[in-house]
Parts: C-alpha cells; structure tokens; sequence
C-alpha cells in the first residue's frame, strides 16, 4: 500500500516538473505534504475500473480500501480547506466577527458596508469587483498596522502584491455564505467568479511559492514581534498564536539524511525569534522567549518529535537602546536610552523621533499566561494588567570614524547564525 502510494507520489511530482510541467496532477497534498508527510491519509492510489463478474460490477477490497482513504482524504482536509480559506474566508482569516464589535467596527467599516449593500444572489461587474477588493486590501493593511497589530490576515499578498499591483489575481474578497433557494444551496454567480479567482492565486502564487522556496529550505528562522502583539491586546496575542500555528503547519520539519538534502530537504534546524529584545531590559530576556515559547509550544512538540532541533531566544538584529540604571542601592531601576519613534507616548508626553530619552521599560511577568491575559478584566471590572512597551528608532549610522563604526550594535544575531548555519562553515 505505502509502495503503491509513494509511485503515484513519484509519478505526480515527475510530472511536475521539466520538461513536462504538467499543471493537473491531484490530489495536491501528493505535491506538497507539509506535516501530512507519511500520513495514512496521503497512502492511497487510483485503480482501473473494477473488475464485472457475473453479478455485474463488483467492488474489491482493495477498491473499497481505496475509496475510503480517498474519502477520508476529501473530508480531513480538502473540505476543511475549502471551508477554512474560501467559503469562511471572511470569519476564518480576516476576522468579521470581531469586525462587527466595537473596537473593530472602525477599520472594517468599509468593507462591512459593502458586503452588506451588494446582492450576492447576482452578477458583479469587474468595477464593483475591483471596489471590493480594494476594500478588503484596505482593511487587511489597517489590521496590521497599530493599534492592532493583527497576524493572521491572508492571502498575504494583498498586503505585500509586489509586482502583482492591480493583478486580477489579486481582485477577489471573501463573501458571506451563498444565499439558500427552494432546492437548497445555492452558488451564484459571484460566488463562482470568487472561487475561480481564489483558485488562480492558490495555482499561479500559493503553490509556486511552496514549490521553489519552502521545498528546498533545510533551515527556518521565525521572526515574531511579540511586543507589538503585547501593545495592541489580548486579541492580537491570539491572532498571533493562531497565525503562527497556521505557518508552522507548512513546514516539512524532521531529521536530513544524505538523500533528502539532496533531492527533498526537510527543515531540521528552526529557531523562534522574538524581536526587538532592546526594547526590554536584558533581565527581562528570557521572559520574552518563554512568552513566545509558551505561543508555540505544540508547533515546537510536533517539529522534535519529527526530529528537528528547534530553539527560542530573543533577539535584535539592530539594537535601539543602550541600558543603565537611575538611582542607587534599593531605588536603582534600570532604563533603556534611545529616540522613541514619532509618535510614541508615554504618560502625556508624545515623543518627535528626534529627542532623546531614558525610559523605565516596565517588567514582563514571570508567567506567561499572564502576559497574555494582560488587560482583561478581573471580576471586579478592574484591568489585570496593563503592558505597554515604547518603540525606539534604529540608531544613525556614524561613519566618520571609520569603517568599523558602520557595524550596528545587535543583541544575539551571532547566536541565531551560529545555531542554523554553524555546523555548514
């Protein structure tokens, strides 16, 4: 079963690619497996036709097995593909839940609006379809930006479209559920040309993406901004928790022997990075990689008992801040010396960019969960907590004094080189 599966998979990926480079090749987690490598779910083949006995068509055993893998594959992860990233697109990945509430309705309001006043029973012209998903582009950048710093916001190429500005790839939105006739469902027009679209940026962007680059990595590095995520709330705490999940899933993490570096790398080597640790005091360090440790923990189990060596730390690949400390004996409290950015508060004092300043950085909890559950409410109505970290601006490079004053000052990187290329050079 396993060899006739792995021949199928042989067959699929040969056809791929050159100088054949078929495009028709289902099931596509054959191609790209990510963490359903060597699962039951990806062991079946297709079979010729049946063979007819006297009774008529007869179904085999092995046809039966067949069908029931085949089954399972559609409903395990097909359907909930499809489910997840088209049809609830909108509630899956944007949020329009959370939207719709008070402290969301804001940034969204555009494109709720929209999705509220358009007939979804009816035909779209490509005017109306471009007004659309310029709307949603719109809100996806606003719940990136502060306040609220969300991470989970794809397709994410309407965040960064490059070279693919005003594509039609790109001219798509979620929709809310097709309208239901007298004969049940029903997928109307619009709904069609947003899954034909949706489709096309999943062939021609999506799986190119994985083929060419996340298939030949062997080592991954992690940038998470826990700090912004801590400024912006509990909500962006979890949207990052949530969108960190989705990611690490791609990732085809285990243990390289000689064949697989050559012909199908896996990524033995993945470290988390929690930046811009010169926004801390350095006793506060750990605590940042134990927050971000404690986000990814079942994404870190399943990545070693695959065999991979994973690693957290914090760090800064330019360091901000340089540290000291004001006062003396019990009243010494350590500050960080830098230029917040424009913009920054603190108290009733709003920073230019230019002005330098010493600050007090606040303290992260020993635990955690406490981190994430900072500014919830206790039972009394009183916030549990309230953390708020300043933003400073890189320091300006000084190259008067020669060449060796160019280098910025950093916090670990010599570390994160070490821990995923020390062992090649």
């Amino acid at each position: 079963m396993i060899e006739g599966a792995g021949l199928f998979r042989d067959y699929l990926r040969a056809a791929r690619s050159e100088p054949y480079a078929c495009s028709a090749l289902p099931p596509g987690r054959f191609l790209m497996p990510g963490d359903l490598e060597g699962s039951p779910m990806l062991t079946f083949f297709p079979l010729p036709p049946a063979p007819t006995g006297a009774e008529g068509n007869h179904v085999s055993p092995l046809h039966k097995m067949m069908k029931r893998r085949y089954k399972s594959y559609l409903s395990h992860i097909v359907t909930p593909f499809y489910r997840d990233h088209f049809s609830r697109l909108d509630r899956q990945i944007v949020l329009v839940d959370l939207a719709r509430r008070d402290n969301r309705a804001g940034i969204a309001s555009g494109w709720l609006s929209f999705l509220d006043e358009i007939d979804l029973g009816a035909e779209m012209d490509e005017e109306r379809v471009i007004e659309g998903a310029g709307l949603f582009r719109d809100y996806l950048r606003a719940a990136r930006s502060e306040p609220y710093a969300c991470s989970a916001l794809p397709p994410g190429r309407f965040l960064m479209p490059g070279d693919l500005e005003g594509s039609p790839m790109l001219t798509f939105f979620p929709l809310p559920p097709a309208p239901t006739g007298a004969e049940g469902n029903h997928v109307s027009p619009l709904h069609k040309m947003m899954k034909r679209r949706y489709k096309s940026y999943l062939s021609h962007i999506v799986t190119p993406f994985y083929r060419d680059h996340f298939s030949r990595l062997d080592r991954q590095i992690v940038l998470v901004d826990a700090l912004g995520a801590l400024n912006a709330g509990p909500s962006a705490l979890q949207d990052l928790e949530q969108a960190l999940s989705s990611i690490l899933g791609s990732f085809r993490a285990g243990k390289n022997n000689i064949l697989s570096s050559i012909f199908r790398p896996r990524i033995d080597r993945i470290l988390f990075a929690a930046t811009k640790a010169d926004h801390v005091h350095h006793s506060d360090h750990d605590k940042l990689a134990d927050l971000l440790r404690f986000m990814t923990d079942r994404a870190i189990r399943r990545a070693e008992y695959k065999g991979a060596d994973v690693k957290v730390m914090a760090m800064a690949a330019i360091r901000a801040t340089v540290e000291g400390v004001r006062g003396d004996g019990a009243s010494a409290l350590p500050i960080l010396t830098g230029v917040p950015l424009e913009g920054e508060r603190l108290g009733d004092k709003i920073f230019d960019g230019r002005e330098k300043a010493a600050i007090f950085p606040g303290d992260l909890p020993g635990d955690p969960s406490l981190a994430l559950a900072q500014g919830r409410k206790d039972a009394d109505g009183k916030t549990e907590m309230d953390m708020r970290f300043i933003r400073f601006r890189p320091p300006a490079m000084d190259v008067s004094a020669g060449k060796s004053a160019a280098l910025f000052p950093h916090i670990r990187l010599d570390h994160a080189l070490d821990f995923l290329i020390g062992d090649k050079i």
